[in-house]
């Protein structure tokens, strides 16, 4: 009776020290997952506070970056790169890149290729001018008379030649020119051309942008056959 008591009291007793286990044990993992929510709170702040501390910087440096355009014109015989000029201001005093695009303009508008006239050449000439300026041109090439593609369709087509170049001022030009043909009675046409243009911020497509970077615009136009 007293041995079965005896088991009895020690069995109570190591069922208390395996609850006191359990409960130290339970404790131990309470502790430990307070720890590391503590630590992950810690670690979110930190990200947050940093997150902030870039986006402010970002945002200074946005504020002062300033921008300034540049304009490189190639060389067709060398394939040099030059940097003409790096401000708007600058662009407009530039004889260089002036005459770079006044004679793509009058290129455009005065010889005739039935390849790309359609296609390249009008939208050249839109790019290049006023809405008044090509509005005006297209009513001027209705004239079947003078309409390249009735003149000449498939059979013929025409290349400019540049005489000289006189500077009127920053804007404008006086371009003396012939006209000629390639085939046929490969005729010469002498041309006198006054142009006026204006460098203007334009709202263009990637496509656009590539041939008219600058928003070179011509404002007036006038030809007339050179008598000289």
């Amino acid at each position: 009776m007293f041995n079965y008591f005896k088991k009895f009291l020690s069995s109570k007793k190591d069922q208390s020290s395996d609850v006191v286990k359990n409960l130290d044990w339970n404790n131990e993992r309470y502790d430990l997952a307070l720890v590391q929510r503590n630590i992950l709170f810690l670690v979110l702040i930190l990200f947050i506070v940093l997150s902030m501390i870039a986006i402010f910087a970002l945002l200074h440096i946005t504020n002062n970056v300033e921008i300034k355009p540049f304009i490189i014109q190639v060389d067709n015989d060398t394939g040099k790169v030059i940097v003409l000029k790096d401000s708007n201001n600058s662009i407009s005093q530039n004889d260089s890149l002036a005459q770079f695009f006044l004679k793509q303009y009058v290129s455009a508008r005065e010889t005739y290729n039935s390849a790309d006239f359609t296609d390249i050449a009008l939208n050249k000439v839109r790019l290049f001018s006023t809405s008044s300026v090509y509005n005006q041109f297209l009513g001027y090439i209705k004239n079947p008379d003078i309409n390249p593609t009735i003149k000449y369709g498939n059979e013929n087509s025409t290349y400019m030649t540049i005489k000289s170049w006189s500077k009127i001022s920053n804007n404008s030009y006086i371009v003396r020119f012939s006209i000629n043909e390639t085939t046929g009675n490969m005729k010469q046409f002498n041309k006198i051309s006054v142009i006026k243009f204006e460098y203007i911020e334009k709202e263009l497509t990637e496509n656009e942008l590539s041939v008219n970077p600058v928003g070179f615009t011509v404002t007036s136009y006038r030809v007339d056959d050179d008598e000289i």
